[in-house]
């Protein structure tokens, strides 16, 4: 099954051996009190959990699709690649004469990739605007009837003086609720190639649990569709709602999910022959834009710098924390340090950066930030409970939304000096 497509007639024959198996006694054939079809949800979905056969031979042959992009100088990708996909990415294949059937079977497999996977924008230059899947949630539609299908993303950056999104560009091709998604993806400065990605696993990587769940749920008819969560939709605007009560604005920030390690709940002094650089983001949930702040202190407890600036836009609170400890780590080198400790909220976002999990919707945040950190002599990330990072927190709140406020002063403001002695105080 994971190498060739099944016939249906064989899929078929198998489906009644297993329910001959579960309705039947001894030879007889019994009476079936449930669809098969039911029995293959989810116990989540009221079934079983049973395999549509056909469905997982598909999660299977997707499985050595992507061992095709995953792996390119293997034997097997360099003969399918020579083949069938001389100069084309492997979402473009399609079929052609001669061909082969396991090639035939593997687009079956090629076919759930498509609906799963992603890019991740880097120079723009291989990612199709209206074709390709590269926006966070629907594909892109264009601002007027007249559509440009070879139009590529890097049509819509511009390297002058930096690089970023081209506004003209945006305007003229995409819709304006797409516009406001573009802005939201975060261009590494880099001239990084495009990566596809597959969207359904934290890491980008395809696995066959994750495939057969895309597959199962792309019903050809909308009758065969599972229920619509009601529940989890509720739930979900319930924690919205809660995290609007508790911090009493549309800002909301990062929280770390699973279960927690034990974790520092008050500010730590650092070494005497090391600072400490603690950071902190808002992202407002409404605009989708982001502030950052960051503040590096002694031993102890005395402020070298500290500062806000306003970063664009981002998708989540985690692109907003790792956006701001960016800022804050360019921040460290432009001052000329370089023993820091830099210290936030974000448990993903350290242990991403620690090489402790691996999250693809940051990864050209990351590639910076680790390019940065080899930059400086020596870096250590660590995670800090709230309590312990109160200092950036009310420097990202007291910051200006629209421009950059930054102050090396000997003595630091009223609004800052209560927290900066509580921490001091209560440090250890």
């Amino acid at each position: 099954m994971s190498h060739f497509k099944l016939p249906v007639a064989t899929t078929q024959e198998i489906d009644a051996i297993l329910m001959r198996f579960w309705w039947g006694k001894n030879d007889n054939k019994g009476l079936p009190w449930m669809a098969w079809k039911k029995l293959q949800y989810t116990k989540k979905e009221g079934g079983l959990g049973f395999k549509d056969l056909p469905k997982f031979n598909d999660a299977l042959l997707a499985k050595q699709a992507w061992r095709i992009h995953s792996k390119p100088n293997c034997l097997f990708s360099k003969l399918y690649k020579a083949r069938y996909l001389k100069d084309k990415q492997l979402l473009e294949g399609k079929t052609c004469r001669r061909q082969s059937y396991g090639w035939a079977s593997l687009l079956a497999g090629i076919e759930v990739l498509k609906k799963g996977c992603s890019y991740i924008v880097g120079n723009g230059k291989d990612i199709r605007v209206f074709k390709d899947n590269w926006l966070p949630v629907t594909s892109p539609r264009p601002a007027s009837t007249t559509i440009n299908c070879d139009l590529r993303v890097s049509d819509l950056i511009t390297t002058s003086p930096y690089k970023h999104w081209n506004p003209v560009a945006l305007q003229s091709y995409l819709c304006d609720e797409d516009q406001r998604l573009v802005t939201q993806i975060y261009l590494s400065q880099t001239e990084k190639e495009d990566m596809l990605i597959w969207s359904h696993t934290r890491d980008g990587n395809y696995t066959v649990s994750s495939g057969y769940n895309v597959a199962r749920h792309a019903p050809e008819f909308l009758f065969e569709a599972p229920p619509i969560p009601y529940v989890d939709n509720a739930c979900a605007d319930v924690r919205e709602w809660i995290s609007h009560l508790c911090l009493s604005s549309t800002t909301i920030r990062n929280t770390s999910t699973g279960a927690s390690s034990p974790a520092i709940s008050s500010w730590n002094r650092p070494d005497q022959s090391l600072l400490k650089c603690n950071y902190d983001a808002a992202y407002n949930l409404h605009s989708n834009q982001v502030r950052g702040a960051w503040i590096i202190r002694n031993c102890y407890g005395h402020p070298y710098m500290w500062g806000s600036a306003n970063l664009g836009f981002a998708s989540s609170s985690l692109v907003a924390e790792a956006m701001a400890l960016l800022v804050a780590m360019q921040n460290v080198w432009i001052g000329g340090y370089r023993n820091m400790i830099f210290e936030g909220d974000s448990e993903i976002l350290v242990k991403t950066i620690n090489a402790q999990l691996t999250d693809s919707t940051i990864q050209n945040l990351i590639e910076e930030i680790t390019s940065l950190r080899n930059k400086l002599s020596t870096t250590t990330f660590t995670f800090v409970k709230r309590n312990g990072n109160k200092a950036a927190h009310v420097i990202v709140q007291h910051g200006p939304e629209n421009s950059v406020f930054e102050n090396c002063k000997v003595y630091p403001p009223k609004w800052l000096t209560p927290t900066l002695y509580s921490d001091i105080m209560f440090s250890y």
